[in-house]
């Protein structure tokens, strides 16, 4: 395919569920093609598959602060395994309305902080608003403003799960992020007695 030559340009790639126990899996695949891009998900927590339609989970019989715990060390982990040109919709944990409670500031600014070290890139996606019906749009407001914060790429994702999705809700997703960034920019223009 990518021989072929198309109207627009098109970059070939896999998104992949990141498990530490497969790394020399997803290794070896990497190497066999040239991909233009290996984007990183997280899909399972120890085992657990959380993101499945047809196993609905209700966040009522679970510790959602150690599950958000565990899913930011994973994808820290992800993160820092070098096997990845971005991180793939960092908010899928919600997707069934369980949404993080408490403060994640550190774990927000430690990932921002190793994206941006490794140069990898973040989704902010609408997949889960799309897929799953989440009133929420893209990453949650203080994971984005952490990764504002430390310049980290936000590049947009439809996740579409069927044809008709593709590129659905780029537009708003670009919005959001400007306005943020236009937030966090006057917040620092006033600090500063601009």
């Amino acid at each position: 395919m990518k021989k072929e030559h198309f109207p627009i340009k098109i970059k070939f790639g896999l998104e992949v569920c990141y498990s530490s126990e497969y790394i020399k899996d997803i290794e070896n695949i990497k190497n066999m093609y040239s991909f233009d891009f290996l984007v990183g998900s997280i899909h399972f927590i120890d085992g657990w598959a959380f993101s499945h339609k047809k196993q609905p989970w209700r966040k009522e019989n679970y510790n959602l602060n150690c599950l958000y715990k565990r899913y930011y060390e994973l994808m820290y982990e992800l993160v820092e395994s070098n096997l990845f040109s971005g991180l793939a919709h960092p908010n899928s944990l919600q997707c069934f309305g369980a949404y993080p409670i408490g403060d994640y500031d550190t774990e927000y600014s430690r990932i921002a902080r190793a994206l941006k070290e490794n140069n990898m890139y973040i989704e902010e996606s609408s997949g889960l608003a799309t897929n799953y019906g989440d009133t929420e749009l893209g990453m949650n407001g203080k994971m984005l403003k952490a990764m504002i914060l430390q310049d980290v790429q936000i590049l947009t994702a439809s996740d579409a799960h069927i044809p008709q999705n593709v590129g659905n809700l780029i537009c708003e997703m670009n919005d959001l992020i400007a306005k943020e960034k236009k937030r966090i920019w006057q917040m620092n223009d006033c600090a500063i007695g601009i």
